[in-house]
């Protein structure tokens, strides 16, 4: 009987010495996903790059090893089979040599090494929901993502320095008088449906229940406040001044259907029937295998009703038995 050979594998989470490959434009697009997200697993590189899987994974495994990528160790607290990729150090250099991209002066094995699992999970989770919105804007003729890169190089007043692009700052009345507070959503991006004839703006707050509902201090962090800072812009009609539009929605992601009737209460405390301009969901209603879902009537607004991401004043939107998004009107 013949001898059976195994096949060495390597270490998860450490480098080999020797590798020896010739860069692809594939390798470049995984490089760039993965540095425009911070954070991305093999399940979202394979939705994202065309290729078999068996393929992708390996040269997930390749640039990894060769120091392209890197795997934050801080993942291994997380329960999920699926290896999560940051920039490596050669993948820095790539894009900021070759494609002339602007990246910090940086070690970013040393950053990767020391990010906390809160922080990858919740850049995950942003991750995970915003490549779920373009491909399905990607399945439906007349929807266009909008990149926020595009929407904050059209803004009528950018942020001053020293503070987030996609950051501003609000007057707000607390128990102890007005002061100023800054707000900086998780994401910024727009949706141009062609059949509405009009661009959806909106602002991507994704919750991991780490944040109280609300404080006694107002003046301390808390969801509450976050929606009192987004409902006075409205009020105050400062959206058309700092981003050139004038009514966003503000899209809340949540863990829990405990925490989002918590949410839906603290919405419903700013008015008596709560801003509409809020939508919430459960994180777990839509997956990367049925990406359509993201549209359909699965949000709640502050008033309590099922809508649509797409849903405007004179049509609701709906993803229908054969998977095809249709209208309806509104009244």
């Amino acid at each position: 009987m013949a001898p059976t050979t195994t096949q060495k594998r390597h270490p998860r989470y450490q480098r080999t010495q020797e590798v020896s490959f010739r860069l692809q434009d594939r390798d470049i697009e995984i490089i760039r996903a993965v540095h425009q997200y911070r954070f991305l697993n093999s399940a979202h590189i394979k939705a994202l790059i065309p290729g078999s899987d068996q393929r992708i994974i390996r040269r997930l495994n390749t640039l990894f090893h060769a120091g392209y990528l890197d795997r934050p160790k801080s993942q291994r607290q997380i329960r999920n089979e699926k290896m999560v990729y940051a920039l490596g150090n050669k993948g820095a250099d790539l894009l900021a040599g070759q494609l002339d991209l602007e990246l910090p002066a940086t070690d970013w094995t040393s950053k990767n090494r020391e990010l906390g699992m809160a922080y990858l999970e919740h850049t995950l989770m942003i991750a995970n929901f915003i490549i779920m919105i373009k491909l399905a804007c990607a399945e439906f003729d007349g929807l266009t993502f909008i990149e926020p890169e595009t929407i904050i190089n059209h803004r009528p007043q950018y942020a001053k320095e020293n503070e987030p692009e996609t950051g501003w700052r609000v007057e707000v009345q607390g128990e102890k008088g007005k002061y100023s507070m800054g707000i900086v959503p998780d994401y910024v991006f727009g949706i141009y449906d062609e059949g509405a004839g009009r661009t959806f703006y909106y602002f991507l707050e994704a919750d991991r229940s780490t944040m109280p509902i609300k404080r006694k201090d107002f003046r301390k962090s808390s969801f509450y406040k976050k929606l009192v800072g987004y409902y006075e812009t409205f009020q105050q009609g400062y959206f058309p001044t700092f981003w050139g539009f004038k009514a966003p929605r503000i899209l809340t992601l949540t863990v829990s259907k405990a925490r989002l009737s918590s949410m839906i209460e603290a919405n419903q405390a700013l008015t008596d029937r709560g801003s509409k301009m809020f939508l919430f969901a459960q994180e777990d209603l839509f997956n990367l295998g049925d990406p359509a879902q993201v549209f359909n009537r699965h949000w709640i607004d502050g008033e309590g009703r099922k809508v649509s991401l797409l849903d405007s004043k004179n049509r609701h939107a709906i993803i229908n038995e054969h998977g095809e998004l249709t209208f309806f009107s509104a009244g």
